[in-house]
């Protein structure tokens, strides 16, 4: 039975015993369905980097609809191995059910049926069995797709909608209400992460490993951008917020040929707001 396993599939969890034991149990268990007709594995388990911590990412090639509606109202009966929690995650996609297997293993279980198999953008896949002609075709397609290019067209209105939160937000710290000013202060952070990692080159800003993947300068500026629900702190976020995104507004404008919509008499407006909180 282990010779039936590509070896690539279990080559990143070679180096943890339990994650490694736990993948190949859950291979055998699933190989003996006749309804799963291939596995693979995705994210760190496929490309590598895993520790401790890791999850097993596991996709299944299930023959078609019906079956997979069969397989799924099983889920709650699967003997696969000792686990002390599971929950559906359909409010990410559909077929999709996490485990937590002793000791404590976090593990990923997709379903799919060939039309519905994952695009590129979570690539690189590895295959762990299968036979069915497309089902090979399919890692080698989506594994050798071209990366996404950064797409800009949304980055003017970004600017208004940044603009308008700073106003909104302001609004509710100068009324007093300092828990809504800190819990909208996502909103504006989210858009210069995007804008930070769209001019990086990246389609999207992950928030996962960011320590490693983004520029120690610009998490340390994001550090004070998590404001606490006090005058201080929320005005201090602002003024970050600001100061980060105006020197993204000038790459852009350079690098993009970006023509703002937002007026610099609407954006002194509301900067001075910031100062009339600060004054309080």
């Amino acid at each position: 039975m282990n010779g039936k396993f590509n070896s690539k599939s279990l080559m990143a969890s070679a180096h943890l015993p339990q994650h490694h034991y736990l993948l190949k149990q859950i291979f055998y268990f699933f190989d003996q369905l006749p309804e799963i007709k291939g596995a693979f594995v995705s994210g760190s388990t496929a490309s590598g980097g895993m520790d401790e911590f890791s999850d097993l990412d596991i996709g299944f090639l299930v023959s078609d609809k019906a079956a997979r509606d069969q397989l799924w109202k099983n889920r709650w009966n699967w003997d696969i191995a000792a686990w002390f929690h599971r929950f559906d995650a359909d409010h990410v996609k559909p077929y999709f059910v996490i485990y937590f297997f002793e000791p404590s293993i976090h593990v990923d279980l997709n379903f799919y049926i060939e039309s519905d198999l994952p695009s590129f953008a979570g690539a690189p896949y590895v295959k762990a069995w299968g036979d069915d002609v497309e089902f090979e075709k399919w890692p080698v397609q989506v594994n050798g797709a071209p990366p996404l290019s950064v797409d800009w067209n949304t980055v003017v209105n970004d600017d208004e909608r940044f603009w308008a939160w700073i106003h909104f937000s302001c609004s509710h710290a100068l009324r007093g209400e300092y828990y809504a000013a800190a819990f909208f202060m996502k909103d504006l952070r989210k858009i210069v992460e995007t804008w930070h990692a769209k001019l990086s080159g990246a389609t999207a800003f992950h928030s996962r490993k960011t320590e490693s993947r983004w520029s120690p300068d610009f998490i340390s500026q994001m550090n004070t951008i998590f404001a606490v629900p006090n005058r201080t702190s929320i005005a201090g976020a602002f003024r970050t917020l600001i100061k980060i995104q105006t020197e993204q507004r000038r790459l852009l404008a350079a690098q993009q040929k970006v023509k703002w919509k937002t007026s610099e008499a609407a954006i002194q407006k509301m900067t001075a707001m910031i100062t009339q909180l600060e004054a309080r």
